[in-house]
């Protein structure tokens, strides 16, 4: 009786698993239930039939077009939007197949949810947008709170076609993205842009996609796939949880990671055309990245990678395995990466443009770049590449610390290496071993931090306390940390902007704060010190690093705010409220 009983208990369990299994995965026929309409009634209906819909439920669009007139839509449940399926399955087609189904003259489509899909669909922009045509909208992007992104959503068998940017992930978002099209966008194809104090983003997969720009609005700021942490000062390089980007196409275009960890890109195939638009792009202390069986492709003379910026120096960078194809502008154009391996690539079918070119270059620094001390290279590993003694190979160039044994090169000509060597590392432009004062050279007021407030202020008055004592400590090559002695909180800016927030009188100040300890961070916010010329050594304009040093400190009334720094490069001349002295203190006491 007892086993009868448990037989049935089970059969009732498996019933009911399999009743909900059958309902989550319900196909809604939209053209039965709903009937044709176009723009703002198919927008009402595409939303009636999502709210009635079932998580984990199927909305199939049975036309071949449906017609939005400029209008957008939100998808805000765990369900799959589906057009007409292939006739037969081509699992192995870079990017889209046989996509029946287009939603013409879209304006743009916001994800507001998880476990979302997009199958067997055209998303065809109506162009009325410059910016975003696809947006996964968290609510807390741009609030600094509770920070999150939406998870478990993929995207299959689509085309994107045109729009700005046509996937931007704000914070990050798990999306996994099979056989999918991004053609004809102006901005980018897959965006992120980390905008809060977040230190991991969601993972993104792009597998089998092609993206194809519209080649008349590229540029060197136009990429296929962009993971950018800001122009902030936020002490932590944004992990990509491992984001996978394989068997991709990408012509004309490439990936570019700036302030970023851990990705793989591999099997990949790039086309480049232009001297100003790079195939792999890595900048601002990223690292971990792992570049593996792609082929480059230099249909014109173009550039490969560009690595590092403003003297912030990425790290941990394997290129391998990989085949060079056609005449290249550059291979490298990069300053002082830190255990980079390009090692077992094929460049016996590649050549550069101009052999007499620093085409492996890592010394580069772009002209008015103002960096105070050569940077030399560490734990360089070039070897095992086929084709490196091609005459037609242009130069390597480098720097290296005299007596380095980290670096090992093989495979170039004598006369195609131009080394330098020098005989110290960058150092620090002051004596970290005294704490100092921050004081406005010609107001004579000082940097005072608050105990209960993240606010910086200035008064005319020292104070007994230690709060208007920093202790200063470098920042290998270029920058420095100010830590407060009172509060033991770092000066930083930790809200991001961009230069348009700067320059827009009806937009609010940014100012600095010191509200975060940092323990336990490798990475602290930074700064950089620009000497002023035939001023005394302790008389700076002082950069936050995080923003490649676009911006300078100033007084702003009893505050200290930032405004535009840099043009063409170069330091704008000094005014009186943007020159500050450093002022050192003996033992961290005042008399």
């Amino acid at each position: 009786m007892k086993q009868l009983f448990l037989k049935f208990r089970f059969f009732l369990i498996f019933s009911l698993l399999f009743s909900i299994q059958h309902k989550a995965s319900n196909t809604i026929d939209f053209d039965a239930q709903y009937g044709a309409a176009s723009g703002n009634i198919l927008v009402k209906n595409i939303t009636e039939a999502i709210h009635h819909a079932t998580k984990g439920d199927v909305i199939y669009f049975k036309s071949k077009t449906y017609d939005f007139e400029g209008k957008s839509f939100t998808i805000d449940k765990g369900i799959v939007l589906c057009g007409i399926a292939p006739k037969v399955k081509q699992p192995h087609t870079i990017g889209a197949y046989e996509v029946v189904t287009t939603f013409k003259n879209l304006k743009a489509v916001r994800i507001t949810t998880d476990d979302m899909g997009l199958e067997n669909l055209r998303l065809q922009s109506d162009g009325s947008s410059a910016y975003v045509f696809t947006r996964f909208a968290h609510p807390s992007y741009g609030t600094g709170k509770n920070l999150g992104f939406y998870v478990n959503n993929h995207i299959k068998n689509v085309v994107y076609d045109g729009g700005g940017s046509q996937v931007y992930a704000e914070n990050g978002a798990e999306v996994t993205f099979e056989q999918v099209s991004f053609l004809n966008y102006s901005n980018g194809g897959f965006n992120t842009n980390r905008k809060d104090p977040i230190s991991t983003s969601a993972k993104a997969v792009f597998k089998k996609c092609t993206f194809v720009p519209n080649k008349d609005k590229v540029n060197y700021n136009v990429r296929g796939i962009s993971a950018d942490a800001g122009n902030d000062e936020y002490a932590e390089i944004w992990d990509q949880k491992g984001m996978v980007i394989d068997s991709c196409f990408f012509d004309g275009q490439g990936v570019a990671f700036s302030k970023c960890k851990n990705a793989r890109i591999t099997n990949n195939h790039f086309l480049g055309y232009r001297k100003d638009v790079d195939m792999i792009h890595i900048e601002e202390y990223s690292n971990a990245i792992y570049v593996a069986n792609n082929t480059f492709e230099f249909i014109s003379p173009s550039r490969c990678f560009f690595i590092d910026r403003e003297g912030q120096p990425s790290y941990d960078i394997s290129i391998v395995n990989n085949i060079f194809k056609g005449k290249y502008f550059w291979i490298f154009w990069s300053n002082g990466p830190t255990n980079l391996k390009f090692e077992n690539n094929d460049l016996s079918q590649a050549s550069a443009s101009n052999p007499n070119d620093k085409t492996f270059d890592f010394n580069y620094q772009r002209t008015g770049d103002e960096l105070p001390f050569p940077l030399p290279i560490e734990q360089l590993t070039i070897r095992n590449n086929k084709g490196l003694d091609n005459p037609e190979v242009g130069i390597l160039s480098y720097t290296m610390l005299k007596g380095d044994n980290t670096n090992l090169i093989e495979g170039f000509a004598t006369a195609k290496i131009q080394k330098k060597l020098v005989d110290e590392k960058p150092k620090s432009l002051l004596n970290t071993e005294l704490v100092y004062q921050i004081k406005n050279k010609y107001s004579g007021e000082y940097l005072v931090a608050q105990k209960n407030d993240s606010k910086v202020i200035l008064t005319s008055n020292t104070k007994n306390d230690q709060s208007d004592l920093w202790k200063i400590s470098f920042k290998y090559p270029y920058s420095y940390t100010f830590l407060n002695l009172k509060t033991k909180q770092y000066l930083e800016i930790e809200k991001g902007y961009t230069l348009g927030e700067l320059t827009n009188p009806n937009l609010k100040p940014v100012f600095i704060e010191q509200k975060n300890a940092y323990l336990n961070k490798s990475l602290k916010p930074h700064f950089y010190l620009h000497e002023l010329d035939g001023e005394n050594k302790q008389a700076f304009q002082i950069a936050p690093g995080g923003n490649e040093r676009k911006t300078r400190l100033v007084k702003k009334d009893n505050q200290v705010g930032i405004e535009v720094a840099l043009e063409k490069l170069k330091f704008i001349p000094a005014t009186k409220n943007s020159v500050w002295d450093l002022v050192p203190v003996s033992n961290g006491y005042k008399k």
